[in-house]
């Protein structure tokens, strides 16, 4: 329908790079960080959630066209992507607060719906704003379709080193960032007013200043892990295929694999002696 100008041709492919690399990153961390607080057959669900948040977000386009104008798309790219960031972030805080029981029950059922749902809503509204592009960009599909392979790609790579670096929390938080400033660019590229591209800015300002605040302090990290709580670590680091912890209890120190597969650390005290 649109043929983006070539001024803001860079703006835009970096605006759909990015919406897709926050979508792919989010999917895959769920892999992880489900499997560590669930358990590791879970991980298969995020990318159920992850395709039928995409296919239902395209649904409600599809059931709403007819109330959607080319006027109105550069405030809805950034209200659906500042929605996306600070769905992102709210999504991560539940998984990782949320104590889902490890025994079969009303109560672990009701939880884990609840985790579910909230997990789902940023692939509902990325699903909303790539179909909203496809269709006001339709002339020029080919190049909105290789900006959102490229970034895909992009953002599958960037796991595993944001694993390594900074953990699947604070990896999150860097695909909502890269939500936030696809809204802003997106908005910009498409003519959005300055009122609606100041609440893109401000959603991503919001989310740098809290992963900055996480690396330095882990305001957001896994409190709760197979039904337990996961005070009695006193050291954790992720990789890229799992999330090692060092626990404590009466009976010693236990090496923990995704807080599950657990080995026991042997005391050494019989090197020592009196010499």
């Amino acid at each position: 329908m649109e043929t983006p100008g070539k001024a803001k041709a860079a703006a835009l492919a970096f605006g759909v790079g990015l919406l897709s690399a926050s979508v792919l990153m989010v999917e895959l961390l769920l892999t992880r960080l489900f499997s560590v607080i669930l358990y590791y057959h879970f991980a298969f669900l995020a990318v159920a959630l992850a395709m039928m948040g995409l296919g239902a977000g395209g649904l409600l386009i599809y059931l709403n066209r007819h109330r959607i104008s080319a006027k109105s798309l550069p405030a809805s790219y950034v209200r659906l992507g500042a929605a996306m960031a600070l769905g992102i972030v709210l999504a991560l805080a539940v998984i990782l607060n949320l104590n889902v029981p490890a025994r079969a029950g009303v109560q672990t059922a009701t939880r884990l719906a609840v985790l579910l749902v909230i997990a789902s809503v940023p692939f509902l509204l990325a699903g909303q704003l790539l179909s909203l592009l496809v269709w006001q960009y339709s002339a020029t599909i080919n190049r909105i379709y290789f900006y959102d392979l490229v970034g895909a790609a992009l953002g599958s790579l960037a796991v595993l080193p944001a694993l390594s670096l900074v953990g699947a929390p604070n990896g999150v938080l860097i695909a909502a960032l890269f939500a936030a400033l696809s809204a802003l660019l997106l908005g910009w590229t498409t003519g959005a007013a300055r009122k609606s591209l100041l609440v893109a800015a401000t959603a991503a300002a919001g989310v740098l200043f809290l992963l900055v605040s996480n690396l330095q302090g882990n305001l957001l990290d896994v409190k709760y892990a197979k039904g337990a709580s996961t005070q009695g670590e006193f050291y954790a680091r992720w990789n890229a295929i799992s999330r090692v912890c060092v626990h404590s209890n009466e009976q010693g120190y236990w090496i923990l694999i995704d807080c599950d597969a657990a080995t026991q650390v042997p005391s050494l005290d019989f090197w020592r002696g009196d010499r």
